[in-house]
């Protein structure tokens, strides 16, 4: 007799299975995602929770799992060192259940589709150069040159010292702060973004050279055209899509074949961080390196 879950064979799938090496965030969004609308969001946490302690090849801290169910019930991060998950109120549009990535598709591609562009290339365009193309005169830009501190300031302003930092918001900013889901005032929160101006994939799995990401990116091109794509100082390349006006049920379509072919989830959050074009990453143990731009198109800016 076939077990009867109170959620899908999908989820119960990967409840049963174990992350490799490189997907762990992915897969405590989708096995969040999926308990969703079984579980609230305390009993889901502890659920995940029982399941990382029997992952192997890392150990996966508290916050990664608060991340996971905070991404998924479409709430705000907890603060460091909370133990519990408030219950989510409502279902915000940035809560979906996105799509697995396929392997058979992901292989297909990887194997037939020629590249849009060189991924070990430079196109030697600077952050402040970059920067000034992909946004407007008056646009707010949040920027940081590191997760935890967060800058708002003009377009002009961002350039100045664009090349030293390491993250950027891809979405303009309606002002300095704005009250986030908690109550407080923040500089970087979903409140706080003025529109989804462009949508980000990074592929980011271990048996993926930046050559594979390349040919799964010119997928995605073929769909909506690339206007950029960056390589992160690490494994991943982030391409950026252009979706400006843009009603977000065909956002949303597009990113989800984007999942189908691997891109992480989590990208969808429109405040999210992303790797700053042409900025500088500093590794854990100190030395830095250049985000390069590997490919550029201004005319795929709307």
């Amino acid at each position: 007799m076939a077990l009867i879950y109170p959620f899908s064979q999908r989820t119960a799938g990967q409840l049963e299975s174990f992350p490799p090496q490189g997907c762990t965030h992915r897969w405590l969004a989708q096995v969040a995602a999926g308990l969703r609308d079984t579980f609230p969001p305390e009993r889901c946490a502890t659920v995940l929770a029982r399941l990382c302690g029997e992952v192997r090849h890392r150990r996966i801290t508290d916050r990664e799992v608060q991340d996971a169910v905070a991404f998924a019930y479409g709430q705000p991060r907890p603060p460091t060192g909370a133990r519990k998950i408030m219950p989510a109120l409502t279902k915000p549009r940035t809560s979906f259940d996105w799509p697995s990535a396929d392997p058979a598709l992901m292989e297909q591609v990887i194997r037939d589709m020629e590249p849009l562009f060189d991924a070990s290339g430079d196109t030697g365009l600077t952050a402040a150069g970059a920067i000034r193309q992909l946004y407007d005169p008056d646009d707010l830009l949040c920027t940081g040159p590191s997760q935890l501190s967060a800058l708002v300031r003009s377009v002009e302003d961002t350039a100045r010292d664009a090349e030293f930092m390491q993250f950027i918001v891809p979405n303009p900013m309606k002002g300095l702060e704005a009250m986030n889901k908690k109550g407080e005032l923040s500089k970087r929160c979903q409140a706080n973004v003025k529109e989804r101006r462009y949508l980000v994939a990074e592929f980011d799995l271990p048996d993926q050279g930046h050559d594979a990401q390349a040919r799964l990116i010119t997928a995605l091109a073929k769909k909506l055209p690339c206007c950029m794509v960056v390589d992160s100082g690490g494994k991943s390349l982030h391409a950026w899509f252009a979706v400006r006006g843009m009603i977000e049920p065909e956002a949303a379509q597009f990113f989800g074949f984007a999942c189908g072919l691997g891109a992480d989830a989590t990208r969808w959050d429109p405040c999210g961080w992303l790797r700053m074009p042409g900025g500088l990453r500093v590794r854990p143990d100190g030395t830095r390196v250049r985000q390069r731009i590997v490919y550029f198109e201004r005319e795929h800016i709307l």
